[in-house]
């Protein structure tokens, strides 16, 4: 072969080009991004509305079935779903795998644009396309203060905010906690009714008046002037001096009939970290940012906002990172790397027993495990855990190649030749073998390039990291291993140890008298064969892991939520997180709401603890210490707050997990059972009867003293809220001039308040 000829006769020319390979390598090392787990691009578009005040069944009524009459017909649609809540109305789309994302959305934002009848208190459908980059979130940022929350809520918005949104490679920044400011015109009713003004010419005159009205443009000699009529309201007294109407002659303001203040929006989410109440930051990093470099950045901006508010009392606490799991992963895998890589040099300087010959074989590991970061980089993937998982895969089978020729040119070199007739004859002699147990190798890998599914995108990195490192063994082996045996080979008599001999001769001669034996008839051949088959398959049973489609990994991050009955205000809601959070930072059942607790009261194994408290299933999450981190501590603490989180008042069932390495969903199950159908009552009760059966399996596993395997089971869906329903007469309505949609505007306005337009 001229290849094999040529690198025996240029060893320049392959050293450099060794370096060259290695240098570019070090390089794409140096400029792949770094992130958790490869990005995985789902077809999913998701429409979601958002419609302050409104029930589960109006938001469906008026949202929901209209969004999914038009939307069925979208292109490519595989499955679509809905869920209609308090004040929202979400319907996701999932599309077949390979459609174009970007011309989905369109298609959808198209659709939904034909519906133009929606509830004028809705907000604009917000349509979402992500991938798992923008859904996870790499950082938690909670803004401390003694001051009220809503006061720092005004700066984290106005100046944090912004601040961290500007740093390169973050996607997105959500806030959450305290309530958003707002102008509150406070309607005295009997002034109202004092002088005949109905509450919908109030509003009509704080829409009429609230506006800025363009008007074209005027020319006066050389100049154009751009005429607009200016009428928004830029402070509280405009508002108030907005007339109303007129009685007797006289003008009515908003001032004689209401009050108008500043004020918040009303309480529907309390955010807490530790027990006093908090603003917090989740962070998303854009797809394909590096992970750690913007969470450098993240940090450097850290820094400077506290330091800025040093003599303010607002502090900002990064609470999770999740580059440190990230880092651990990778020096976790790099120590395997090295690990792996030195058990393979013993290995061979074991079985050759030649210096220069291990040092050959042992040469081709860094080279073609650094030159597959060329290939990684081009490929535009990832430095991720995947990827890392497929080089440690990689080292011990990269020297397979240079095994097989090394050890055939060192035979070569023993019957008599000259080095470098022995390198060449010995490389070209295994060349067909070397590339035919290549192309196996790969075509066990490259089919996963083709599989565009969920699977297909989490192991591509793997099918690419290995193709790529065994193929560049392949050319190492026929390039590197001959140059370099070539002028390094060399071949001495060293008689063994006399013990190590008698071994080795007692090992040979029964391998050899087994063989003999196993193959001198039929029946024994056929019988070694089912023994063999058997004990392979009986070890796999036996020693078979457990069937889970992705690793859970070992964040250290533990939600709980927590399932309650419908109709909890937010201020019970408080109460029962309050309740969680003493029960998990002490340790102790008996705990109960209370005062925040200063860190020396709080147990050790919990480094942050922040919660979420909603309308509906309040939501905690703990930060475990670094010290406390091992897998079977972890799953002991959630066991343990599964069992302090039971017996709390209000709660129905308490949903504790420890969020896993890869896609996981808010509170999701391993197992989900859907049914379907047009009757809901029948479903429901369909849902509780698979309930008390699951209940009935457990209860009698654990009387039998066998585990059931079912740690929790609830249903998704809710009964409806208490309702007070006002039923209007409408012939005394119509009587008093009013329809139904006045007096329901009226009650809307006098219980929950209503928007009448933006105050600037």
């Amino acid at each position: 072969m001229k290849l094999v000829e040529s690198s025996i006769r240029y060893p320049v020319t392959v050293l450099v080009g060794v370096i060259l390979a290695v240098l570019f390598g070090l390089i794409a090392l140096l400029g792949i991004p770094m992130q958790m787990a490869p990005t995985v691009d789902r077809p999913v578009i998701t429409v979601t509305t958002r419609w302050p005040g409104a029930s589960p069944r109006e938001a469906e009524e008026q949202i929901t079935d209209k969004l999914e009459e038009v939307l069925n017909s979208v292109e490519g649609l595989k499955e679509i779903r809905s869920t209609s809540k308090d004040g929202e109305s979400r319907i996701t789309l999932e599309f077949d795998w390979g459609v174009d994302k970007a011309a989905a959305r369109v298609d959808v934002s198209e659709k939904v644009g034909l519906v133009g009848d929606l509830p004028d208190e809705a907000d604009k459908p917000v349509i979402q396309a992500t991938s798992s980059d923008e859904e996870d979130k790499i950082a938690w940022i909670v803004v401390e203060s003694e001051m009220p929350v809503n006061r720092v809520r005004i700066v984290a918005d106005d100046v944090m905010r912004p601040r961290l949104e500007r740093i390169e490679g973050v996607g997105s920044v959500e806030m959450y906690g305290g309530e958003e400011r707002e102008v509150h015109v406070i309607v005295d009713p009997e002034a109202l009714a004092a002088r005949g003004i109905p509450f919908t010419r109030l509003r009509d005159a704080l829409r009429r008046e609230n506006r800025n009205i363009k008007a074209g443009g005027l020319e006066e000699g050389k100049t154009r002037y751009v005429v607009r009529t200016v009428g928004r309201y830029t402070d509280l007294g405009r508002v108030e001096t907005t007339v109303v109407g007129w009685v007797d002659g006289s003008p009515v303001y908003v001032r004689d009939v209401a009050k108008v203040v500043f004020h918040h929006a009303v309480r529907v989410v309390s955010v807490r970290q530790m027990g006093r109440p908090a603003i917090v930051f989740g962070v998303a990093r854009k797809t394909g940012a590096n992970s750690v470099a913007v969470m450098e950045r993240m940090k450097k901006v850290l820094a400077d906002l506290n330091h800025r508010y040093e003599g303010k009392g607002i502090t900002l606490t990064l609470v999770y990172d999740e580059t440190e799991y990230i880092r651990d992963s990778v020096d976790l895998v790099t120590e395997n790397l090295y690990y792996g890589a030195a058990l393979a040099v013993f290995v061979l300087l074991l079985f050759l027993r030649s210096g220069t010959a291990t040092f050959v074989v042992a040469f081709s590991i860094p080279i073609s495990v650094i030159v597959t970061f060329v290939f990684l980089s081009a490929f535009g993937r990832t430095l991720n855990i995947i990827s890392l998982a497929g080089l440690a895969f990689a080292v011990g089978m990269v020297v397979d190649n240079a095994i097989v020729v090394m050890e055939n040119v060192f035979r070569h070199r023993q019957m008599g030749k000259g080095r470098f007739r022995a390198a060449y004859d010995g490389t070209v002699e295994v060349w067909g073998a070397v590339l035919s147990s290549t192309l196996t190798t790969l075509a066990v890998f490259l089919p996963i390039l083709f599989v565009r599914q969920e699977a297909g995108q989490l192991f591509r990195d793997i099918a690419i990291t290995l193709s790529c490192a065994i193929g560049m063994s392949l050319v190492v082996s026929i390039t590197v291993i001959p140059m370099l045996s070539s002028r390094l080979l060399t071949v001495r008599e060293r008689r063994p140890a006399e013990f190590l001999a008698r071994l080795g001769l007692v090992a040979v001669a029964g391998i050899t008298g087994a063989v003999a034996w196993l193959t001198a008839g039929v029946a024994r051949r056929i019988l070694a064969s089912v023994v063999i088959v058997g004990a392979a398959a009986a070890a796999a049973w036996l020693l078979v892991p457990k069937m889970d489609y992705l690793p859970h990994g070992n964040r250290p991050l533990i939600l709980t939520i927590l399932r309650t009955p419908p109709g909890f205000n937010i201020g019970h809601m408080e109460v029962v997180v309050s309740t969680a959070e003493h029960r998990f930072l002490t340790g102790r059942r008996d705990a109960g709401p209370g005062r925040p607790l200063s860190r020396d009261e709080v147990r050790s194994e919990i480094e942050h603890m922040f919660s979420v408290a909603l309308p509906k299933d309040p939501i905690l999450g703990t930060i475990v210490s670094r010290g406390h981190r091992d897998k079977r501590e972890m799953q002991r603490l959630v066991e343990e707050f599964r069992g302090l989180a039971s017996g709390i008042p209000g709660v129905t069932v308490p949903i504790v997990f420890q969020t896993p390495l890869f896609g996981w969903k808010f509170g999701g199950g391993d197992l989900e059972v859907t049914i379907k159908g047009p009757d809901l009552p029948v479903i429901e009760g369909l849902a509780w009867r698979i309930m008390g059966g699951l209940s009935v399996f457990r209860a009698r596993r654990e009387q039998e003293g066998r585990a059931s395997g079912l740690r929790s089971f609830y249903p998704s869906f809710e009964t409806g809220k208490p309702e007070l329903q006002i039923r209007p007469d409408r012939e005394k309505a119509a009587a008093v001039g009013l329809t139904v949609s006045d007096v329901g505007y009226v009650v809307a306005t006098m219980m929950d308040g209503t928007r009448a337009g933006e105050f600037r």
